[in-house]
């Protein structure tokens, strides 16, 4: 009884449960399960049915899909202390998409999907607050589908630069130029060759005044670049942001298309029966 507080809170970081009033948490945090799991030991494979959320109490714990022949998992994330999967075995107990591996010793809370039935579907607030919340992923979900996910990141981070930020990038590409390589050749020699045979020798040997000249440069040059860089990092960042996008775009229409092909052979199937059924009566 004591860890029911605490377990209400747990439950209230998942969306699917956030809406839910705080009396109808605790009942469900009463039926709470407790498991722990040795490192390396899997929690569930994909394909299994789908019978319960988990919230991470303690440890860490690797989604990822099995491997194909030959090649190695595909890691798609790594949860810790706080974060909750498996949440939609709650309402259709489907089979799981992914599998959960323990990456070190796990402590986790388990909560049954029967126990979320009978505890938050048995009141008229509580199933009206979660029609609430699947509406809105779906809403989520066709935004996702209807929108066009690829874009020039590039192009629009261009666009928001600063002046500094434009000379800067400027700077960087001119260091990167034969152009600045021959300039600085030749100013070299060429202050080198004034003060040598020149009538006056305004910075002699060793060219002191030259080498400060070339360490300042050089200590501007240093920031410069690394604005540069920045920038480029950033834009690495939004182009990967944006591949995402594009590829879990590219996931759900292609598990649209794949349910929607099934109920296409389900009515073919029930046609060919329906005529096969006529023809059999004549």
């Amino acid at each position: 009884m004591g860890h029911e507080p605490q377990h209400s809170d747990l439950l209230a970081s998942v969306p699917l449960l956030r809406a839910l009033p705080e009396e109808l948490r605790r009942k469900l945090a009463r039926s709470i399960e407790q498991r722990r799991c040795a490192a390396g030991e899997q929690i569930f494979r994909r394909g299994d049915p789908g019978d319960r959320l988990f919230l991470v109490v303690d440890g860490s714990v690797e989604i990822h899909l099995p491997a194909e022949p030959g090649g190695e998992p595909v890691v798609l994330g790594r949860l810790s202390k706080g974060d909750h999967f498996g949440e939609l075995a709650l309402l259709d107990g489907g089979a799981r998409t992914a599998s959960a591996r323990a990456m070190g010793p796990v402590q986790l809370l388990a909560l049954p999907q029967d126990a979320f039935l009978a505890t938050a579907l048995g009141s008229p607030e509580a199933s009206q607050l979660i029609m609430r919340e699947l509406t809105a992923r779906l809403r989520n979900t066709t935004t996702l589908l209807a929108d066009r996910a690829s874009k020039n990141v590039v192009r629009e981070l261009d666009e928001r630069l600063t002046p500094g930020e434009r000379f800067a990038i400027d700077v960087a590409r001119w260091n990167g130029s034969w152009a600045f390589v021959v300039i600085i050749v030749l100013l070299s020699g060429g202050w080198m060759a004034w003060n040598a045979l020149g009538a006056v020798a305004f910075d002699p040997y060793p060219y002191v005044f030259f080498n400060l000249v070339l360490a300042i440069l050089v200590v501007l040059q240093g920031p410069l670049l690394m604005m540069a860089q920045n920038r480029e990092n950033r834009q690495e960042r939004a182009q990967a942001e944006v591949d995402f996008r594009v590829n879990l775009k590219n996931e759900v229409a292609i598990e649209r298309i794949g349910k929607e092909l099934v109920l296409v052979r389900q009515d073919l199937a029930a046609l060919r029966g329906e005529h096969a059924g006529g023809k059999a009566q004549r």
